[in-house]
């Protein structure tokens, strides 16, 4: 007789485990430092390599690329360090969504710098370029959905604005003369 198979609990804890695991217990600062070996330190450095390569624009194929160039591996080999970077870092990214927040400002930011920049060359150009990022640094910080602390009200007050024309005095709908005296 076949005797049915049952889980212990020791075997999910067993099964769920991941082999990149201690990487993000590495990177972790609340949980307890593991100490890794060299060979992990030295992959450590490659994923850290792919996410700054990464973190700057590059193209995932020119992030696989320049690793596979840089550290004289395969192309295989470079593309699962990309992946382990995205499995890494992803998760990271997942619970500090503040340092990504902080990422793409910095971003538009050094966009918005470079506008200004070349403003001089086509100011047309330059004026839609900040418009855009502004607008994308707006989203990102929620000030477009609405729900900002300060209405349009409240951040720019209707004012009372008197001209003075040739003896007149122009205040909203009412124009008085000025009396010459």
């Amino acid at each position: 007789m076949n005797t049915p198979l049952t889980l212990v609990e020791n075997d999910f804890e067993k099964k769920s485990e991941h082999r990149l695991d201690k990487y993000l217990d590495y990177f972790n600062p609340a949980s307890a430092k593991k100490e890794l070996k060299k060979k992990e330190l030295d992959y450590v450095e490659k994923m850290r390599k792919a996410f700054a390569l990464r973190t700057r624009l590059f193209s995932p194929e020119h992030v696989r690329k320049a690793i596979e160039t840089e550290y004289s591996l395969s192309y295989s080999q470079a593309c699962q360090i990309y992946s382990d970077m995205e499995y890494v870092f992803g998760k990271q990214e997942e619970t500090d969504k503040a340092a990504l927040k902080r990422f793409l400002t910095e971003h538009y930011y050094t966009a918005i710098a470079l506008a200004v920049k070349h403003t001089v060359d086509d100011p047309l150009k330059a004026a839609e370029m900040i418009m855009k990022a502004s607008e994308k640094l707006g989203n990102l910080h929620g000030l477009n959905d609405g729900t900002s602390a300060l209405t349009p009200e409240q951040l720019m007050p209707p004012r009372n604005v008197t001209y003075v024309i040739q003896n007149a005095v122009i205040g909203g709908d009412v124009a008085k003369e000025v009396s010459n005296g």
